[in-house]
């Protein structure tokens, strides 16, 4: 089944269950984290204090994404930037020469400038981001062997390494007789590319001691791995205000970025998901590439309900929460592996014989959940306040599904020889089209219940300096999936569509057993319980300029913090 150049079983052994528990995270991020990664959404206080707490905080910029009329609640001119490019870079070896990596544990990163005014008819606020990283990189080796004063052999590696992890987004928002509006585009950074070549033969030297080809074989692969995430999101919004309370009511699609380590997508590149070899990839087994995005899809419809309660010391405002989201990807997967073997011979008859396999298959699929998630929540001000404490707790209830199909895959094999006058040159060349017989269709199902608790603390230890800090714990209470892969594989024969160019050649499949199967995997994840801190501080430099801290860590690993800077003006 031309399994030797396109095995696509990934099934066998442990490599497909890569495969599987990526896609798994993409679900499983979606739901537990809100998509939180989102650099243009949220305020690095609302990140500090934990973006579990989104709902139930009052935030000047977060809740733009909540509601696009909240932009009212903006008076004079804003500059927000947010810079975290700046720190998070690491040196190491890529192809024995040095690159600039992420380091183990990095958050995505961004950077972030945007301003909000009042000063035009209506508030309107643009916001540029841009996140990530592309990392190139290739290496070439060669080797003579002179065997004696006139032949020898060579040899010759080439590997090349091609990555896009970057993303771009840019909004516009405004309000219009008390409703608010928001336009968005967005790019996400999802792309590699793996290229290896390897090349031995023979060589001889002329009278004038110039090296020649005497023959060599090529074999030439690539790997290539790609989403499309490009994205124009819209939403609008109102606010309903009275004495002491107020509702708020959005409608729109946005994008959510989900990001995992880019190190982990090389295991796909192996056998036998893409054919690729245990050694072709060893050089990056361990390196830490960073972060890939994806761009998730969804429509949503997002209700709060929000009561102020307050004295001369002590504000308290409680918010309910309800958003029914319906998230979306649809994705391509492409393989390409490419063979070339070159016979050449400058002694006899200038004869010269290239055989190139071109192996290609494509899988087409989209992943699709729909989520409901109520909350309630509470913001206190006290201590003449000085200090502000907040609670949540959301329920979410999911389902989905997920469904990819690998199509039969397809050999072009052309045969090219060169003999000037041999009248028996056209017998020798030949071109056809194989089909590999072989199809993959997984489907897979998902649901469950979480429970989410965000917790955050806020006090001011001077009248201008603040710290934050934050913690979450995400329970599920009943999460289960089941993934099913059917597999055909049958003979190979010769694509009915595309003739042999050379009817003389004869076609053999190499494999004339037919087979079927069906495989299934089933992940129970009600016992795993996640965590998460975050820390934050604040300077108030002066009326006009405010910088935050932020940091994403472990409690032992504080080595690393981002910085943005809000001027009001």
């Amino acid at each position: 089944m031309i399994k030797e150049k396109i095995n696509i079983n990934i099934f066998q052994g442990s490599k497909r269950f890569v495969f599987i528990l990526i896609l798994f995270q993409i679900l499983y991020l979606a739901l537990i984290t809100n998509t939180y990664a989102q650099g243009d959404k949220y305020s690095f206080r609302l990140r500090g204090l934990g973006e579990g707490l989104h709902g139930f905080v009052d935030d000047l910029y977060s809740d733009l994404s909540l509601n696009p009329a909240y932009i009212h609640r903006f008076e004079g001119n804003w500059l927000y930037t947010n810079l975290s490019n700046m720190q998070g870079k690491t040196e190491a070896s890529l192809f024995g020469q040095d690159a600039t990596l992420l380091e183990p544990n990095d958050i995505y990163p961004s950077n972030l400038i945007g301003t909000i005014t009042d000063k035009f008819e209506i508030p309107i606020g643009i916001f540029w981001e841009n996140s990530g990283y592309d990392l190139t990189g290739s290496e070439l080796n060669e080797n003579y062997n002179n065997l004696t004063s006139t032949t020898g052999n060579f040899n010759s590696e080439f590997k090349a390494l091609g990555t896009d992890f970057t993303g771009r987004s840019v909004s516009l928002m405004g309000l219009y007789r008390d409703y608010g509006f928001s336009v968005s585009f967005h790019k996400f950074g999802f792309g590699m590319n793996f290229e290896q070549r390897d090349i031995t033969g023979t060589f001889a030297k002329d009278s004038l001691g110039v090296r020649k080809n005497d023959s060599y074989n090529e074999n030439h692969v690539t790997r290539e791995f790609d989403f499309s995430n490009t994205f124009v999101g819209f939403s609008i919004g109102k606010v309903f205000k009275r004495e002491n309370s107020e509702i708020s009511v959005a409608v729109g699609r946005s994008p959510e970025k989900i990001k995992f380590n880019a190190g982990d997508v090389f295991d796909l590149f192996k056998e036998p998901f893409f054919g690729g070899g245990e050694g072709k990839f060893s050089d990056f087994e361990g390196k830490d590439l960073g972060y890939m995005e994806l761009g998730l899809r969804s429509v949503f419809l997002h209700l709060r309900r929000k009561t102020i309660n307050s004295n001369l010391e002590m504000i308290q405002i409680n918010n309910y929460i309800m958003n029914i989201t319906r998230y979306s990807m649809p994705f391509k997967i492409n393989t390409l592996d490419k063979t070339v073997e070159n016979t050449l011979s400058e002694v006899v008859l200038d004869r010269r014989t290239r055989n190139t396999k071109l192996g290609t298959k494509d899988a087409d699929g989209n992943l699709a959940v729909n989520r409901v998630e109520i909350g309630a929540g509470l913001e206190r001000h006290f201590d003449n306040f000085k200090s502000m404490f907040a609670l949540g707790v959301k329920a979410d209830y999911f389902y989905g599904d997920l469904d990819y199909t690998f199509e039969e895959g397809t050999m072009k094999e052309n045969n090219d020889v060169e003999e000037p006058g041999n009248p028996n040159l056209d017998a020798e060349i030949y071109e056809w089209y194989i089909k590999d017989g072989r199809t993959e269709k997984t489907t897979a199902g998902i649901s469950g219940t979480l429970l989410s608790i965000p917790v955050g603390f806020e006090t001011k230890i001077t009248d201008k300096f603040t710290v934050r800090a934050g913690a979450r714990s995400v329970i599920p209470l009943v999460f289960d999936t089941e993934w099913k892969t059917h597999i055909i594989d049958k003979q190979d024969y010769l694509d009915p569509d595309r003739p042999p160019v050379n009817q003389s050649v004869v076609f053999t499949p190499t494999d004339g057993e037919d087979d079927e199967s069906t495989n299934e995997v089933k992940i129970d994840a009600k016992s795993l319980n996640l965590n998460s801190y975050h820390f934050g501080a604040s300077y108030k430099l002066n009326e006009m300029i405010n910088i935050d801290l932020l940091h994403f860590a472990k409690v032992t690993e504080l080595d690393t913090w981002w910085l943005s800077i809000v001027i009001k003006y």
